[in-house]
């Protein structure tokens, strides 16, 4: 079982086996009645071989291997338009137009698609008047070299070329308005993946650099710690919010790495997972990691409103609920996915 990236608040999906499953959401994303609230994960209708997936704020996108591209959810969410704009997409369904894609995101109405080719495709879903130079239809983004992968988000755009370079639109905002020329981090030594988490829009966004060598980077606002209910917590041991990318203490040999609201977590290659945050407590030391798992994890996820998953190495799902205040519950073993 793999359990694929998100950017949501309110939902998550897990995939098993090609197959895609919702779980702890606003209604069941995907299945006939998007209105009830699960509390049990429910298979989504109309989706099988799903290679990738992506959510963001009510809105779901998936890839299939034969490089097709679907999206369903609330596209009023996404797009901020007005309810007379928006639809509300209960059955997945086909994006016209895209093909040989390989990664998908979407993010306040503005859409990215990356095609097998190194391209990168960019695209609204209707003209409004915040976003009036972007285009209607999927077009080449200007001024990106080769590009393997994507993180679209809160905390802004970044793709990731196969020299290890990371790049940007030059725009500070996390949503896109205009078309801008993309321009690379020159702070960053070489990365390997880029993985952003939202811990939603109330805390901040932030996007971590894995790299290379297993080092791990964060970039965003920090001081989640430290009384700001608006940060996240990058995990340096400071307050302050760089104006670059700031290297992760005490933890390396990164594998992967997620964020529930001002909490964040990093998964090692050994298995030993750690945290930093709010969950820690307050203050500085607090935004350095600690150790709270050793050796046992495969993977983590998190929902980013409320809750971290993690997977054993033996298979079994654990979760556990935080809050922006720093509460957290125990993880518990949980139920009902074969």
């Amino acid at each position: 079982m793999r359990l694929q990236k998100t950017a949501a608040c309110g939902h998550g999906e897990i995939r098993r086996r090609y197959s895609v499953w919702a779980l702890w959401g606003d209604g069941k994303p995907g299945d006939d009645d998007f209105s009830e609230k699960s509390g049990n994960p429910v298979k989504v209708h109309n989706l099988k071989n799903v290679a990738t997936m992506y959510s963001g704020l009510g809105r779901s996108y998936a890839v299939l291997k034969d490089g097709t591209a679907w999206t369903w959810g609330d596209e009023c969410s996404s797009s901020g338009c007005s309810e007379s704009y928006g639809e509300e997409i209960l059955e997945p369904k086909q994006i016209d137009g895209l093909k040989d894609i390989i990664d998908i995101a979407g993010w306040y109405g503005v859409n990215y698609a990356l095609k097998s080719d190194g391209t990168v495709l960019r695209w609204i879903d209707s003209k409004g008047t915040a976003k009036p130079d972007l285009p209607l239809e999927p077009t080449d983004i200007y001024g990106l070299p080769k590009i393997k992968s994507m993180s679209i988000g809160y905390g802004g755009r970044y793709f990731l070329d196969e020299q290890g370079n990371v790049w940007t639109p030059s725009t500070s905002s996390g949503v896109e308005t205009t078309v801008t020329e993309p321009v690379k981090l020159s702070a960053l030594p070489s990365i390997n993946m880029i993985k952003q988490v939202d811990a939603n829009e109330d805390v901040g966004g932030v996007a971590y650099f894995i790299g290379t060598n297993g080092e791990l980077w964060a970039y965003g606002s920090n001081g989640a710690t430290c009384g700001d209910g608006n940060s996240a917590a990058l995990g340096d041991g400071t307050c302050t919010t760089p104006d670059d990318p700031v290297r992760v203490k005490g933890v390396s040999k990164v594998r992967d790495v997620t964020v529930a609201w001002g909490s964040s977590w990093a998964l090692t290659d050994s298995g030993d997972l750690y945290q930093w945050g709010t969950c820690n407590g307050s203050g500085e030391q607090a935004n350095i990691p600690k150790k709270i798992e050793s050796g046992s994890v495969r993977k983590i996820y998190a929902a980013p409103s409320s809750y971290l998953m993690m997977v054993k190495k033996d298979g079994s799902i654990w979760g556990k609920s935080v809050s922006p205040t720093g509460e957290s519950d125990d993880f518990t073993q949980i139920q009902g996915i074969k």
